[in-house]
């Protein structure tokens, strides 16, 4: 489960963000602050290619082509997310289909090595499909869909839904959960439209006037809970609603959003021993292409840029590890 977010400061500048929701810590399991510079061999599945631009991101090492989520020196950013209705094929169908076969947990580091609009993205998402076995560096495979989004706002999601072979939507609302598809999340903003920022006006039943109580009450019938669908419509009605900030403010103002759809330890148990909840929320400026951290169990946020990647790294790839208590900085 994960959750996603973008908006647009007032100067102009995109700000794209998310949640990773999963049962562990991700810095606790191998989780890293990865950089891949131009010019890198990258061994895909499918080919060898040199990185046509720098990458940073949250993946699991220089050593594993997963990125989770990241950033190149374009401006694209785009992220992995959970995705029941994934699809996939054989080698062989796919070598039929004339698709480059592809595995889903090297697609974010794939696109962004290639890419640097969303016009990119899309042409080369035509090309690849989804090979059977893809695995996001754990023990059991995942089906998985990506969001991407270049330094003009423009989005769109991948679905891999026709055996391996990518449904492309444009992202209009500028957010993303995970199943049903993202279409079907769109639809289903149609049962919300009395939602408003401004609160309801009292209503006067003949000698009766009902008063509304305090503040708020424009969003009576928000979902309170966190199922995919519910955190879709929160998190797309609180950003558009929210007031259109500054850049000294935009990932400050984007992370007071996700408060309502960051996971708490505890609520979503999976038996006795699974339990998923919020392991890290970042925030991209893609301007500055610099990444905002919070991590699980910390109360303050670390930040790095593809600058900062580039003067410690040099041309080589490299993995940033970090104190989560010495080493990260407040927001404010």
């Amino acid at each position: 489960m994960c959750t996603h977010a973008s908006i647009e400061s007032v100067e102009g500048n995109q700000y794209w963000a998310r949640t990773m929701d999963f049962p562990q810590d991700y810095f606790s399991v191998g989780g890293k602050v990865t950089f891949f510079p131009k010019g890198t061999p990258l061994k895909f599945y499918s080919k060898e290619i040199n990185s046509g631009y720098d990458i940073i991101g949250l993946g699991l090492g220089k050593e594993n082509l997963t990125l989770l989520d990241g950033i190149n020196s374009a401006g694209l950013v785009g992220g992995l997310f959970y995705f029941e209705e994934a699809t996939t094929a054989t080698k062989e169908e796919l070598v039929k289909q004339d698709k480059i076969p592809q595995v889903m947990n090297e697609m974010v580091t794939f696109f962004l090595s290639q890419c640097e609009t969303i016009g990119d993205v899309m042409y080369l998402a035509r090309q690849v499909a989804i090979v059977e076995g893809s695995k996001v560096g754990i023990d059991a495979p995942l089906p998985l869909h990506m969001t991407f989004m270049d330094h003009t706002g423009k989005g769109i999601v991948l679905e891999p839904m026709d055996n391996g072979e990518f449904t492309i939507h444009d992202n209009v609302t500028r957010t993303m959960t995970n199943s049903p598809t993202y279409d079907w999340h769109v639809t289903n903003l149609r049962n919300y439209v009395n939602l408003k920022s401004t609160n309801i006006d009292d209503l006067q039943l003949r000698d009766l006037l009902i008063k509304d109580i305090e503040s708020g009450s424009g969003l009576i019938g928000l979902p309170g809970d966190y199922t995919s669908p519910s955190r879709f419509v929160k998190i797309t009605m609180l950003t558009h609603m929210m007031p259109q900030p500054h850049d000294t403010d935009a990932l400050k103002a984007l992370y007071e959003t996700f408060n309502a759809v960051i996971i708490p330890n505890g609520i979503e148990n999976e038996g006795t021993t699974s339990c998923d909840s919020t392991t890290y929320w970042v925030g991209y400026d893609v301007y500055k292409k610099e990444l905002l951290i919070r991590a699980k169990h910390n109360l303050t946020f670390f930040t790095i840029s593809l600058e900062n990647a580039s003067q410690k790294f040099g041309a080589d790839a490299g993995d940033f590890a970090f104190d989560l208590k010495e080493q990260f900085i407040s927001l404010v």
